[in-house]
């Protein structure tokens, strides 16, 4: 076993759980993990130990030790607008209601991009693939390529893309545009920027000057934009205007040009002379409506008079500079049996188009919530709340689990996930997830088709509509699931459909990683390769169109014989977009009917081999002497046989024309000049 294939099997056991963790908690975990394979390594001598146990112990020090640089390096999730189920799922593909994908990547996937693809060497740049083609994205407004200007070697990376994809915002410590000043500065920028229609403007901006984020982890990483753009709302720790004092995380709106402060309060924590530097709690960003007229974020900081406890989170609403505390979380001393509630985005739901949130509190938050179970709330601009639905008061263990996960535009579908079975169907007292309507509840998960052995369900995200809903399950809900390992499934209105392909026998696990806004188009990342050309043996991701919604196409089917279940393609996004340069020799031997040409495939070629047809011209009027076929493995040589009638009887000069393609439909035509001589 290569340590690539020990690696790649450690992480297969961890992408049930790392789907679900905060990225400060895989912070934790892999430092654990770290600990643990350092120690087992290298102090195991109370008992032998096998090679192959010395191996898988060396493979997770070496894969949790990447997994914790990067996971330092990369930014965490965007908000509400860009994410994949909840605010800490951010997408590693975003998709535009066409099909057109946006993702990060260190390879090297156009001949333009920097580094050399290599983890050691690779940049981290943004790529965008209409079709076939893959185009590098991050860019500066002269055309070249965004350099690094950090140690982790980041150009650039993605926040977000509208649904119609003429807005890609982006975060990249280069200054872009001549109002940026802070660039060059030993410390992070960490600036944000809008890119449409090929030019940029900086949204991370104010009244003044912030100069260098100080905390380079912190700047625009949380980033909601409203449905025409106008609006933008991001999390920095930089200064931009006068009332931001602290250098803790803010929220700040973007709105007609001007830069406002959004956590912030009439009762908000000032320096005193006494306490000239107070401690500030950071402030969590949820969301916002869709216009974006009003957000909504959680802190433990006092920003309004009603909130006179200690040490406790409440959600705050902030519209036209007005802010209300929407919860009444009890501290501990004024009621020792009351709920802790922390009101992490995995706590939130959403927004619906009226300007409500829906959200998860334990605390009794209304008169008739008399338990410390876990309940849906709603929460109205005008600062009213309403319990929604409400758990029983005697669930224990896992049917005390309840969780709203994502919400309708509308507000009218709700997707949870809960051990309560809820339903007549849900027959295990297992997490399961569920949609609301009108008071009465479907099951989106159900029963898989054979038992399993560790059964974990992650709601990906769903269409804006809530008619349908992506998650991942190790259970196998359809006949051409045929491996034991978590694949992606779509729900649609009572019907599911697997999205991750048969793997044909074949180990293949799936994960989620983004899905269009209307809910057609899904994109999931594997280990394995499930188009010609997909050779390497990295984790790719691919896209599938799911077509019409599957209620459109069960009403279709009524009036036509039903047919066999159909396999959607996959289509592959991280494809690189460099085309094959053939290598022609300066020689060719000349024979009565056919001339032998040489040619190599380039060795840097990673889709190969390379195929394609090949032309003998005349130098002067270019017409076609001799024509052949060739197919040759990467970095390889072989001689291709050229036939044609009116090939010149004596020695001389030609033109060879040669076409070469890889797998992944890369071309390029390279035409040298031929020597062709008489073989003997």
């Amino acid at each position: 076993m290569t340590f690539l294939a020990e690696c790649k099997r450690q992480r297969h056991l961890r992408l049930g759980a790392a789907a679900t963790y905060t990225r400060r908690l895989r912070e934790y975990i892999n430092v654990q993990v770290l600990m643990l394979a350092a120690k087992k390594t290298f102090s195991s001598y109370d008992r032998p130990v096998t090679f192959r146990q010395r191996w898988g112990r060396a493979a997770t020090l070496v894969c949790g030790l990447a997994a914790l640089v990067l996971a330092l390096a990369l930014p965490p999730a965007a908000s509400a607008s860009f994410d994949c189920g909840t605010a800490l799922s951010r997408c590693r593909v975003q998709l535009d209601n066409f099909g057109r994908a946006w993702f990060e990547s260190h390879e090297k996937l156009t001949e333009d991009a920097l580094g050399d693809g290599t983890l050691k060497g690779g940049v981290f740049q943004i790529y965008q693939r209409v079709g076939n083609q893959t185009v590098l994205v991050s860019r500066r407004p002269d055309g070249q390529p965004i350099a690094p200007e950090n140690k982790q070697q980041i150009a650039a990376m993605l926040l977000g893309v509208s649904s119609d994809g003429e807005r890609v915002y982006v975060k990249t410590d280069a200054s872009l545009v001549p109002e940026d000043l802070d660039g060059g500065h030993e410390a992070s920028s960490q600036d944000g920027y809008l890119l449409s229609g090929g030019a940029y403007s900086l949204f991370t901006t104010g009244p003044l000057d912030g100069g260098p984020n100080p905390n380079p982890y912190i700047g625009s990483h949380g980033v909601w934009a409203s449905d025409d753009g106008r609006v933008v709302y991001f999390e920095t720790g930089q200064q931009l205007v006068a009332e931001d004092w602290d250098a803790a995380s803010d929220l700040y709106q973007r709105a007609n040009g001007q830069t406002r402060l959004v956590s912030t309060g009439p009762d908000q924590t000032l320096p005193t002379p006494e306490f000239p530097n107070p401690n500030v709690p950071e402030t969590r960003f949820l969301g916002a409506s869709p216009d974006g007229s009003t957000a909504f974020f959680a802190t433990a900081e006092h920003l309004t008079e009603d909130d006179t406890e200690k040490l406790t989170v409440d959600i705050f609403s902030w519209r036209d500079g007005l802010t209300r505390r929407l919860t009444r979380t009890v501290s501990q001393e004024e009621d020792p049996s009351g709920a802790w509630e922390s009101f992490s985005p995995y706590s939130f739901g959403g927004s619906s188009e009226d300007g409500s949130i829906y959200f998860t509190a334990h605390g009794r938050h209304v008169p008739e919530d008399t338990d410390l179970n876990a309940d849906i709330y709603r929460a109205r601009p005008d600062g009213s709340l309403e319990r929604v639905i409400d758990s029983p008061a005697d669930a224990v263990g896992a049917q005390a689990f309840f969780r709203v996960e994502e919400i309708s535009r509308d507000g009218s579908r709700l997707f949870l996930s809960t051990g309560q079975p809820l339903v007549p169907e849900d027959q295990d007292l297992l997490v399961d997830l569920y949609r609301w309507s009108g008071g009465s509840y479907q099951l989106i998960s159900p029963k898989p088709r054979a038992a399993v052995k560790e059964e974990e369900l992650h709601l990906c995200s769903v269409s804006g509509d809530g008619t349908r809903a992506y998650f991942r399950t190790w259970g196998s809900h359809s006949s051409q699931d045929t491996d034991e390992d978590p694949d992606v499934y779509e729900w649609s209105e009572g019907a599911v459909r697997l999205v991750s392909p048969a793997s044909d026998g074949k180990s293949s696990p799936a994960s989620c990683s983004g899905i269009s806004p209307n809910g057609r188009f899904v994109a999931f990342a594997t280990w394995e390769n499930f188009v010609p050309g997909d050779i390497d043996a990295k984790e790719d991701i691919y896209v599938v169109d799911m077509g019409a919604p599957a209620a459109a196409a069960g009403a279709s089917a009524r009036r036509k014989p039903a047919k066999r279940p159909q396999r959607r393609k996959p289509r592959l996004i991280t494809a690189e977009a460099i085309a094959p340069r053939m290598g022609v020799a300066r020689t060719g031997l000349l024979r009565d009917d056919a001339v032998r040409l040489r040619l190599r495939c380039p060795k840097s070629e990673r889709s190969g081999p390379c195929r394609g047809r090949v032309k003998l011209l005349a130098t002067k009027r270019h017409r076609v002497l001799a024509a052949g076929f060739f197919r040759i493995g990467a970095g390889r040589k072989a001689t291709v046989l050229l036939k044609g009638r009116k090939l010149p009887r004596r020695a001389g000069r030609a033109l060879a024309r040669v076409r070469g393609a890889d797998m992944l439909g890369n071309r390029r035509t390279v035409s040298a000049t031929v020597r062709l001589r008489r073989s003997r």
